[in-house]
């Protein structure tokens, strides 16, 4: 993956390994850390980190996957760098660059990340509405692991504010790596399609209807940040417990459920189902932690 940036979960190659070699890496670091072979080629090596968007799952997840590999990391926040004096995003990416660190790591709410003249293997923390392929990745591990270790049909009810999740858009791209994944949906407005989803969705206008025909529900919550309108005055996510606050009782012995938080609770979901049965919530983030760990790893080009 050396000198790629990995914008959007689009394609395999977006990947720089197959997907079951890539999990059962991040499963062989989850139980028996960074081989020794690593430690020398990583030992000099250093990661910047800019978040120039908050973040608690994500960051805290690549700084620790960082330090777990010896790297050297330095993060930087949107609100202590020359953005607030007016630099471009490019600009301070390109400067980020200028100082030769081994791999970056970006938030942003951009919805691309540009590119630059350096050759700075670049790995998307994050872009707008667009793109979240690190979280992807986790879910999808998350899945092949609760359904020992393999990926069989599934159907996927997306119940909450979908057109503005970049996660969403990421898991949609899915599709060209996990070919029986099956799409529904529960969200404010009725979508007529899907971009860069190829496949075909059902809408559901209740997220009781669609838990009675999805193997796994995934919560997403209001994105407040990325509208127009903070208060979501005339839209429907103005009573989001009455049609997206998933409950006890929209869960099965046979249904799964997954957010990538944060959660309110409010109107997301019951808060006693974090700890569920049923929840693999928790995994979502400590999978998350490994293919992180992964993937920063592969960046940097460590011996295999």
């Amino acid at each position: 993956m050396t000198n790629k940036v990995i914008t959007q979960l689009n394609q395999v190659t977006d990947l720089p390994l197959p997907l079951f070699p890539f999990f059962k890496l991040c499963q062989s670091l989850k139980t028996k850390g960074p081989p020794e072979l690593w430690r020398p080629f990583l030992k000099d090596k250093t990661a910047i980190l800019y978040f120039e968007e908050v973040s608690t799952r994500t960051r805290l997840s690549f700084e620790l996957a960082a330090k777990k590999l010896g790297l050297t990391v330095l993060t930087l926040e949107g609100g202590q760098s020359s953005h607030v004096k007016g630099e471009s995003l490019k600009d301070t990416l390109e400067n980020m660059a200028w100082l030769s660190p081994d791999v970056l790591v970006v938030r942003t709410a951009a919805p691309t990340l540009p590119k630059t003249q350096a050759s700075i293997p670049t790995i998307n923390a994050g872009t707008g509405a667009t793109a979240h392929p690190t979280q992807a990745l986790a879910d999808l591990l998350t899945l092949f692991e609760a359904h020992h270790n393999a990926l069989p049909p599934l159907a996927i009810g997306y119940c909450g504010d979908v057109s503005r999740s970049r996660v969403f858009q990421s898991h949609m791209r899915l599709k060209k790596l996990w070919p029986d994944l099956s799409v529904s949906l529960c969200a404010p407005t009725p979508i007529k399609n899907i971009p860069n989803y190829d496949g075909p969705f059902t809408y559901f206008s209740s997220r009781q209807a669609m838990a009675k025909k999805a193997n796994v529900i995934y919560s997403i919550r209001p994105q407040k940040e990325r509208s127009l309108n903070p208060d979501f005055k005339g839209d429907a996510l103005t009573e989001p417990t009455q049609f997206y606050k998933i409950e006890p009782q929209d869960l099965t012995d046979s249904t799964w459920l997954m957010s990538p938080g944060p959660i309110n609770y409010e109107t997301d979901m019951n808060p006693s189902l974090l700890t569920h049965p049923r929840s693999l919530i928790p995994r979502q983030v400590e999978n998350g932690l490994y293919v992180r760990m992964a993937l920063l790893a592969l960046a940097l080009g460590v011996p295999q």
